[in-house]
C-alpha cells in the first residue's frame, strides 16, 4: 500500500492525520528513504552513511525509489496476498 500511494503522488494518505499537521514533509522523506532501503537490487539500496546524511539534512536531493518486487495487497476475498506483478514488469524491462 505504501508503494501504491507513493506512485500515485499521495504518500500523505498513509500518514496519521495528527502527524500530517505537524511535519508532513519530514514524514514523506522518511517514507521515501524507507522505500529506497527495500529495493530488490541490493546495489540500488542506500548505504547507512547516505541514510544518516539524508536524515540529518533538510535541503538535500534524495533519489526516487523504484517499485518494489513484492507488495502486499488486500483483496475482497483474502486478507493479504503477495503480488508478483512488479517482479514480472521489472524482469521484462531489463
Amino acid at each position: 500500500m505504501t508503494w501504491k500511494r507513493w506512485a500515485e503522488g499521495r504518500p500523505e494518505i498513509i500518514i496519521d492525520p495528527f502527524l500530517v499537521e505537524n511535519s508532513s514533509n519530514e514524514i514523506v522523506k522518511l517514507i521515501q528513504i524507507g522505500l529506497l532501503c527495500v529495493q530488490e537490487n541490493a546495489t540500488k539500496r542506500p548505504t547507512m552513511s547516505s541514510v544518516m546524511v539524508w536524515l540529518g539534512s533538510e535541503n538535500i536531493t534524495i533519489a526516487l525509489p523504484r517499485a518494489p518486487a513484492f507488495t502486499m495487497i488486500k483483496s475482497p476475498s483474502e486478507d493479504c496476498t503477495m503480488s508478483m506483478s512488479n517482479v514480472f514488469t521489472e524482469l521484462s524491462s531489463r
